[in-house]
């Protein structure tokens, strides 16, 4: 559901309650603009009325308010959590975490693990407007905030090793993937300076060492997903992951032809993004160089990078295969054609010359 869209459901449904809930109508625009201090205001002036204060907590848990690390940053952000608590209902509610029990937590403590997830990822940081979080509190925030969006986490992380998408700054802290993204983070601001003085050898070199890590990243997400299910693959997810192992097997075989289009994610989870994009550059460079009377095919060039992939496939194909079938009883494929987009005539009829054989159909 989008964002707008759970905004104005959340408000029919509390225009039937009368007059007594505009405050809370006017909340969930506040919400949805993440002001901060009109957030906070809100909270303060209906602090006297539990039962508008509960509805509050409420769409902030339900909206996952404390849900970036970035907000952290912010004083407005801390000060909603502090406003909160200080409200009539809050002063009634149970906050800590330490000794809780999964199944009996209540909505402030849900509300506080997330903000205690969030905070203890600046930790030993200087700078910082978070308080300083105990550890006992943090552990048990870590297994609240698991137990709470065990459903978010397992579609996240699915979508993460699948298709690359990011998870969430909650996900990536409860699994230890900050530190890969922080680090991708530095390597594009390295890469964007590169550019910015024409740099473009270093530039690449940089955003080769990006790719690899995040395929890093999706290979650790399959992982952390397929422990998670023990095993017992949705037909979506098996689906996708048989799909992977024909295109893995095809060019484990025959390398790339230099004409199939094969989805960016699978070549970044496999490590195979850096080598497709050498031979596409050098098949493009052929193009050019064709045009001005130089028709020697790059074969040194494209034969070195299909070595590369070749092996790559290899080794990625086995993993796949052990955790697919690991009973060992795993069906064979046969090579079938992946299918060819358009290129130029004369590219066409020596990339056929230069690599003969059958292709993979995605």
């Amino acid at each position: 559901m989008k964002l707008s869209d759970w905004i104005w459901e959340k408000m029919e449904n509390l225009q039937d309650a009368g007059f007594r809930w505009k405050p809370t109508l006017k909340f969930c625009h506040q919400v949805l603009r993440l002001d901060y201090n009109a957030i906070a205001d809100s909270i303060v002036r209906n602090g006297h009325r539990p039962a508008i204060t509960e509805e509050q907590a409420k769409i902030l848990w339900d909206y996952r308010f404390f849900r970036n690390l970035d907000q952290t940053e912010r004083s407005g952000w801390h000060k909603v959590m502090d406003v909160l608590q200080q409200t009539d209902w809050g002063k009634q509610q149970v906050w800590l975490l330490s000794g809780l029990k999964m199944g009996n937590e209540t909505l402030p403590q849900k509300l506080n693990a997330m903000y205690t997830l969030l905070c203890s990822a600046h930790t030993g940081k200087s700078h910082t407007l978070c308080p300083l979080p105990n550890p006992e509190e943090v552990a048990t925030a870590h297994k609240l905030v698991g137990y709470c969006m065990k459903d978010e986490e397992l579609d996240y992380l699915k979508r993460l090793a699948l298709h690359g998408e990011y998870p969430g700054d909650l996900t990536a802290i409860r699994h230890g993937l900050m530190d890969m993204y922080q680090k991708i983070e530095d390597l594009e601001w390295e890469r964007a300076k590169e550019m910015r003085a024409d740099n473009h050898w270093s530039a690449d070199s940089i955003d080769a060492a990006i790719q690899e890590e995040k395929g890093r990243i999706m290979r650790s997400a399959s992982d952390l997903y397929e422990q998670k299910v023990q095993g017992k693959f949705p037909d979506d997810y098996r689906k996708a992951l048989h799909r992977e192992r024909m295109v893995l097997h095809g060019l484990s075989q025959k390398g790339w032809d230099g004409q199939t289009k094969i989805p960016k994610p699978l070549l970044v989870k496999y490590g195979l993004a850096e080598s497709f994009g050498k031979i596409s550059d050098a098949l493009m460079d052929y193009i050019i160089r064709c045009d001005m009377g130089d028709d020697t095919y790059p074969k040194h060039m494209v034969g070195h990078h299909n070595r590369i992939i070749k092996e790559q496939s290899r080794i990625g194909l086995e993993r796949l295969e052990h955790r697919l079938f690991p009973d060992k009883n795993k069906p064979k494929l046969h090579p079938a054609s992946l299918g060819t987009h358009k290129m130029p005539i004369r590219l066409q009829n020596q990339v056929s010359k230069e690599n003969k054989g059958i292709k993979i159909r995605l």
